[in-house]
């Protein structure tokens, strides 16, 4: 609490309270924060070198930083080129050696998802700067517009990054998206994915065009992961709340699903039928293990069966039939 209070002090703000969170800070005031660190950490460094110089040391010992913990374990620094290197993996066996594959699968993982984070509490602290009125903070140095102006070329930055750590990119050929099923799966294969993807989705900061091209292919990796997982044991952390959040986005009425992302999620549990009878298992027995699985497709076949209209309608039915018979044949 003392810390908290020191905190919002410093930012201008009063004692903490059960409502009261610390006010946003602006862009210049993390510079000139950042820029006082790096000085001081400069100051720091120079003056232990000039000590082991004047004392004639065979060595010197950096002194501890609490923000960058000094490495305890040899490990080899995760190349910048780790998703081009995980491709070249999956073309060529021979490249490196499945552990180390695999290393390289989950270190860019965390990577993706720690850059992730960074965006979504970026785009929580924009969110209540542009709440505020953005130019009176400058005391009349710049007008409100341009300040706002700043404030949206900062979200569409964060929010770009964001997008990236699921795997969304913009078409080439139309202003589109598209989800690449390998960086979602990598993101939410770990516990910490899940739950980022949960939060973006629960509290809006995923656009909701995103966030229905997630749906899918999302339901696509929970398949995969329950046709090897153990039906009898507890879900893997954070899925219930990942699946949950899903289903709240198919009820949401305003702004709707696309019926063409309903028509995909369907086709993701019928394509699942493959890779669940290859495990030996059955479709019926999968949705009976998982409650939050089996509310998902309940509430996709109850706003399919109201926004799948007009030219969607047939094939809509025909899918709907076609799901229904693998789950009375399983």
């Amino acid at each position: 609490d003392d810390r908290k209070s020191r905190n919002l002090l410093f930012l201008g703000g009063t004692a903490p309270s059960a409502n009261n969170l610390p006010n946003p800070v602006w862009k210049e005031t993390k510079e000139k924060a950042q820029k006082m660190e790096d000085e001081f950490q400069q100051t720091v460094e120079k003056r232990a070198e000039d000590w082991s110089k004047e004392k004639q040391a065979l060595g010197r010992i950096v002194k501890v930083n609490v923000k960058r913990p000094r490495a305890l374990l040899s490990t080899t620094a995760l190349s910048s080129t780790a998703e081009s290197r995980v491709d070249s993996v999956d073309s060529n066996s021979e490249v490196e050696t499945e552990e180390d594959r695999q290393r390289t699968i989950l270190w860019a993982a965390r990577v993706a998802i720690d850059k992730g984070y960074q965006a979504y509490l970026s785009l929580v602290e924009l969110r209540r700067l542009l709440q505020s009125r953005p130019g009176d903070a400058l005391s009349g140095e710049d007008s409100v517009v341009s300040r706002r102006e700043e404030l949206l070329k900062d979200v569409e930055e964060n929010v770009g990054k964001l997008q990236s750590a699921f795997g969304l990119k913009k078409k080439n050929n139309d202003s589109g998206m598209e989800c690449d099923d390998k960086i979602l799966g990598r993101t939410i294969a770990l516990p910490k994915g899940r739950m980022l993807l949960s939060r973006v989705i629960d509290e809006g900061i995923l656009p909701h065009a995103g966030a229905c091209k997630v749906l899918s292919n999302a339901m696509k990796v929970v398949f995969e992961s329950a046709s090897t997982a153990d039906l009898a044991a507890a879900p893997p952390a954070g899925e219930d709340r990942l699946l949950r959040s899903l289903t709240g986005l198919v009820k949401t009425v305003q702004p709707s699903v696309d019926p063409k992302n309903l028509l995909h999620c369907l086709s993701s549990a019928i394509d699942a039928e493959h890779v669940i009878n290859g495990e030996k298992r059955s479709m019926k027995s999968v949705l009976t293990s998982k409650r939050t699985l089996m509310e998902l497709l309940h509430a996709i076949f109850s706003r399919g069966g109201q926004v799948c209209v007009g030219k969607f309608e047939q094939e809509w039915k025909g899918k709907e039939s076609r799901f229904l018979a693998v789950l009375s044949g399983s």
